[in-house]
Formats: C-alpha cells, sequence, structure tokens
C-alpha cells in the first residue's frame, strides 16, 4: 500500500508543479522567486482559523469535496484495496483525535502555502501576458491546492460529527 501510495503523491506532485517550474524555469527572475516563497511561506504560518471557509460539511459534500478523498494518498481507493487484501487500513494513522487533527494542519499548511506560491505565480504570469499558463496554473492550484484544504477541512468537520454523536468513545 506504502508503493501506491507514494504513487499517488507522485503523480499528484508532478500535475501540480510541473505549470508552476515550467513558469520559473522561463521567467529566469531568482529575486521574484526567493521573494515569492518568502511571502508563501509567511503567509502559510498565519493561524489556521483565517484560512477557514467555514462551509458545513453537508455544503462540502454537496461541491463534491468528498469525492477528491478518493484519489488522494491513505484516501477510499487505498482503505478498498487495502481491504480487498485483507488490512485494515482504515484510520491508520488516527488513534487520537489530536494526532488526526494535527497531522490534518500540517497537510493543510503544506498546500496553503503552496497555494500562495502558485497564486503569485499566476499573477506574474497574468502580468507577464502569458494567458495559457496563467490557466494552467489557475487549474494546477485548484487541484493540488484548493481541493486538498477543502478535503482536510471536510475530513476535520466529518471527526467532530462522528465525536458528538458518539460520546465516550475512542477519539476521547
Amino acid at each position: 500500500m506504502k508503493m501506491i501510495n507514494s504513487l499517488i503523491n507522485i503523480f499528484w506532485t508532478i500535475i501540480g508543479f510541473l505549470p508552476v517550474i515550467y513558469f520559473w524555469y522561463t521567467q529566469l527572475n531568482t529575486v521574484a522567486l526567493v521573494i515569492g516563497l518568502g511571502i508563501s511561506l509567511v503567509l502559510a504560518t498565519l493561524p489556521i482559523r483565517f484560512f477557514q471557509i467555514g462551509l458545513s460539511r453537508q455544503n462540502l459534500e454537496k461541491m463534491g469535496v468528498h469525492l477528491v478523498g478518493y484519489m488522494v494518498q491513505d484516501g477510499k481507493f487505498i482503505n478498498r484495496l487495502a481491504r480487498n487484501k485483507g488490512i485494515n487500513n482504515k484510520f491508520v494513522y488516527l488513534t487520537k483525535r489530536e494526532s488526526f487533527n494535527r497531522r490534518s494542519v500540517i497537510y493543510e499548511r503544506y498546500h496553503l502555502c503552496c497555494f500562495f506560491f502558485f497564486l503569485i505565480s499566476l499573477l506574474l504570469a497574468l502580468f507577464a501576458q502569458r494567458f495559457i499558463l496563467s490557466a494552467c496554473l489557475l487549474i494546477a492550484n485548484i487541484l493540488y491546492n484548493i481541493l486538498p484544504v477543502l478535503l482536510q477541512q471536510y475530513y476535520r468537520s466529518r471527526v467532530q460529527n462522528i465525536i458528538k454523536s458518539r460520546p465516550g468513545n475512542q477519539w476521547d
């Protein structure tokens, strides 16, 4: 399962970063690159509550965010594959609520940092009138950063609902 998880992770990383790498490779502006990375890192260190969209679990489901969970590392596809092989992989890292929340926030911060860097790249590409590349950067930002951030918020909301519905369970 670890190999498949790694392949899924590598696949999405390549898809997400390909237009960004292409932009900066053709841009050849090291100063802008360093400033963009610095701004992204600083913004990603802000408290996570600044970036909470505040949508309910039901609204996130209506948007289809839960479907993203099939195509990600440790997602529903991997869990289903593991169950077919007789491995109980569900919530493998989620022995305690705190460890789940901590892991979820780490994933969210990573994608927020990437979101800001992709956004800076997109704005610079628009400024340079590279409209096709700008569209590719926008799509990459949605797929690689916005959807995973929403997915982490969906997961945390879902876990909170489980906790509320089952007092005294393993999550407390």
